[in-house]
């Protein structure tokens, strides 16, 4: 659940969302407040049975440097023995209950990748923004002539 689904109101919107599970819908009921938002929703539990949880969630208000406002999440979770109280932008539900990545020890796919797969998807990026095919086995594009490269515009660096 992000928060910036409905950056154009103060607050987020109430209202219901739904997703499958395998072959059941899963329903959200969401009630916004001033500084807050109510969360209810079935969970499964571990043998088979369903849990109803009733979630409230703060949300923060902070100013931006050149006007308005941005708001955040305050994340309910355990964060080493206290609350967490990170401000985030996105919940995860995990098992029971929505917040941060940290608390629910989620990881970017990147972070599993060994230093030869990060280098390769780096190229075939680059590769994608020269509009040329992305593969191992494809070269790079040839330099442009000196005669046109100072008309060329070259890409920022790509990390």
């Amino acid at each position: 659940m992000a928060i910036s689904e409905n950056r154009k109101s103060s607050v987020c919107a109430s209202g219901t969302c739904q997703w499958t599970d395998g072959n059941e819908v899963v329903l959200l009921n969401l009630r916004a407040e001033a500084e807050r938002v109510r969360l209810s929703y079935t969970v499964r539990v571990g043998d088979g049975g369903r849990e109803d949880v009733v979630d409230t969630i703060s949300i923060v208000y902070l100013r931006c440097r050149f006007g308005g406002s941005r708001a955040y999440f305050i994340c309910p979770g355990p964060g080493g023995g206290t609350n967490c109280g990170r401000r985030i932008t996105k919940l995860h539900l995990s098992d029971r209950y929505f917040l941060c990545r940290r608390c629910n020890q989620l990881a970017y796919g990147s972070q599993y990748e060994q230093e030869w797969e990060r280098a390769l998807r780096r190229a075939n990026k680059l590769k994608q923004r020269l509009g040329v095919n992305v593969g191992v086995d494809e070269p790079f594009p040839d330099k442009p002539s000196q005669k046109y490269l100072k008309f060329q515009h070259q890409p920022m660096c790509v990390n």
